[in-house]
């Protein structure tokens, strides 16, 4: 039996199918607006990095507070900087929700390999939802200590293109030779779209945090990105950041830029080269002299680092401010009564309210930035401030001998350097 349809049939037919994709589009179109209304309440609860207005500051508990909760926020930035090219790019990763939430989209990807475990690579994401651009760098594992050691066997150079300041030559070539005109021609691009007023926030864990730092700085000294800071751009967060830089570097730094340093208690790996990779393991030497004994080819980079007068960059430059010597005394006798239940620093002893130098100070993290101190576990930070260029967090610490990379790897109770 044939059956035949007639023109009103058909006309019926191609209405419903007609008012059927309608509906489709409809609810396709009311979907896609509840998800995006959903993505920007979600998000909206990580807090954004807004302008602190002079008028009504935040108190230095609650300075702390924003500080770590965006630090915190942001770690996983550096975490992904560790993951391969498909995973970056499709965000497949289990972390990578917030990546979604937020509207980001993955707009650079270059990794290099020095060897088939030495993976060097930097992002550049971007959210159009928060306005905002991120690079994040990352460095070989911390199984890699023989690495760590040999940027400061290699010692210092100095750079003219960031105004002849000095950084360990290590960093230096990882970053010119590999990254540092791919990210400049991509930055300019991404401004030209204009995207001017967009924040710029550079995140980066142990060596890719010390990228992160020179890489930042280097694009505001040479105006490629503007500084801008009624949005707190740019904006560094470093997790456990290798030592970079001499002590002008670090000044300049902390001039030129808003830097949030986190660092764990237990973390030695921050404080290299005190702490070393010697003999398949990493170890610490309490003293110079020890250290050299057994590595003396740092015997240039400590001299060269541990200038005392350079050194002590912050007191030195509070002192070249004082007016006359009356002044510049009563600072000492302040100086000596602050510090007379505790005269001794590790590597200086107080001598007529004047801190000496009895070895070269490189027995701590650098002063750089705001540091956030962390307990073992992350169930304590602490807004580390500095005295005579020594964050005073960690002048109590008791150095290992002997200590395992685990402690690197793991901030805010996640591995980083685990995609």
């Amino acid at each position: 039996m044939k059956f035949k349809l007639n023109s009103k049939m058909i006309t019926i037919v191609l209405t419903s199918i007609l008012l059927t994709q309608i509906v489709i589009s409809a609810l396709f179109k009311h979907k896609k607006k509840l998800l995006l209304k959903n993505n920007k309440n979600k998000y909206s609860q990580i807090p954004l990095l807004p302008f602190l207005p002079n008028s009504n500051p935040l108190n230095p508990k609650e300075m702390m507070h924003f500080f770590a909760t965006n630090a915190k926020n942001y770690a996983a930035f550096a975490r992904l900087a560790y993951c391969r090219r498909p995973i970056i790019e499709n965000f497949s990763c289990s972390f990578c929700n917030n990546f979604q939430r937020g509207n980001y989209n993955p707009f650079f990807i270059h990794s290099v390999i020095q060897n088939p475990n030495r993976v060097f690579q930097m992002l550049i994401l971007y959210s159009d939802l928060r306005k905002e651009i991120v690079i994040s760098f990352s460095g070989p594992s911390s199984e890699h200590g023989n690495f760590f050691t040999s940027i400061y066997l290699e010692g210092f150079i100095v750079i003219p293109e960031i105004g002849n300041l000095k950084v360990e030559k290590i960093y230096w070539d990882i970053y010119n030779l590999n990254f540092r005109n791919l990210l400049i021609q991509k930055i300019q691009k991404f401004l030209s779209f204009g995207r001017a007023d967009y924040r710029f926030i550079f995140v980066g864990h142990s060596f890719g945090g010390s990228l992160a730092t020179l890489a930042s700085y280097d694009l505001v000294f040479n105006r490629i990105i503007p500084k801008n800071p009624s949005i707190n751009s740019p904006q560094i967060f470093t997790y456990g950041q290798l030592r970079i830089g001499d002590n002008a570097y670090i000044r300049k730094l902390n001039t030129e830029l808003k830097i949030v340093r986190i660092l764990k208690k237990n973390d030695f790996i921050a404080q290299m080269p005190n702490c070393v990779f010697l003999n398949g393991g990493y170890k610490c030497f309490d003293t110079t002299q020890a250290l050299i004994n057994v590595m003396p080819q740092l015997r240039t980079y400590i001299d060269s680092c541990g200038n005392p007068k350079t050194f002590f960059a912050f007191l030195e430059n509070k002192s070249k401010k004082l007016k006359n010597k009356k002044n510049h005394k009563n600072l000492k006798m302040k100086n000596l009564k602050e510090n007379n239940n505790d005269p001794i620093v590790r590597g200086t002893t107080m001598i007529a309210g004047d801190l000496v130098p009895t070895h070269k100070p490189i027995f701590y993290s650098q002063p750089l930035g705001t540091e956030l101190f962390y307990a073992k576990g992350f169930e304590k930070v602490e807004n580390c401030g500095y005295v005579n260029g020594i964050p005073v967090c960690e002048k109590g610490i008791q150095l290992p001998k002997t200590f395992t990379p685990e402690v690197h790897r793991n901030y805010y109770n996640m591995n980083l350097e685990l995609c």
